[in-house]
């Protein structure tokens, strides 16, 4: 079995953490903007007043399938103001092209679950021909491992000096997987909040 089938298998069954965490999300967002570059540069999607027209590709409708699959996986119905530019596309897609966009998207998710079933059988060369849409679903959730539990950092001059868990209740609303850091100076600890920050962001 290939690693990508063994990685969805575990995300399917719960074995792995698919929340939303910062890091995903910015990885989700990079991943829907290239998508929709690569639709504007093969379709003429945006007219000379800059509204959205549309003249899709079969390769295109796939793409913005692949939107609607990961913006689905994720939200479901719920899509955030800062991705309104995908459901926008999708939304339109799916008005224009109606019964040729859900063919489309169902015979590519057909074939990816063949080729899913052939990796799993460790056929590896069928994943190179027609790469599924999970493919991008795991490398979003691969972008940040959910820590089981939330870890004290003490940096030295910047480099790490102390690692250990913190305790449940220790910090209040601490979210769980937050990595906290503090230096060592000469006057004592102190809590390096643009590091702490940066991490949740």
């Amino acid at each position: 079995m290939t690693e990508i089938a063994k990685e969805w298998n575990r995300i399917q069954k719960g074995d792995v953490k698919v929340e939303l965490t910062p890091l995903r999300k910015r990885a989700l967002g990079s991943h829907l903007n290239m998508l929709y570059s690569i639709v504007e540069a093969n379709s003429s999607i945006i007219d000379e007043t800059g509204q959205l027209a549309f003249r899709l590709k079969r390769e295109d409708l796939e793409s913005v399938g692949e939107m609607d699959f990961l913006l689905n996986w994720f939200y479901r119905n719920e899509v955030p103001e800062q991705f309104s530019k995908y459901a926008k596309l999708i939304a339109q897609a799916r008005g224009v092209y109606r019964e040729q966009f859900d063919s489309v998207v169902e015979a590519k998710l057909q074939r990816d679950e063949a080729n899913l079933e052939k990796a799993r059988e460790g056929n590896a060369p069928y994943m190179n021909n027609d790469l599924p849409y999970v493919k991008s679903l795991i490398s979003i959730v691969q972008a940040q491992r959910v820590p089981e539990k939330s870890k004290l950092f003490v940096l030295y001059e910047g480099q790490p000096l102390y690692e250990g868990e913190i305790p449940e209740g220790i910090f209040q609303d601490l979210p769980l997987g937050t990595n906290v850091y503090f230096d060592h100076t000469a006057q004592g600890l102190q809590l390096n909040l643009t590091r702490t920050l940066d991490e949740r962001n």
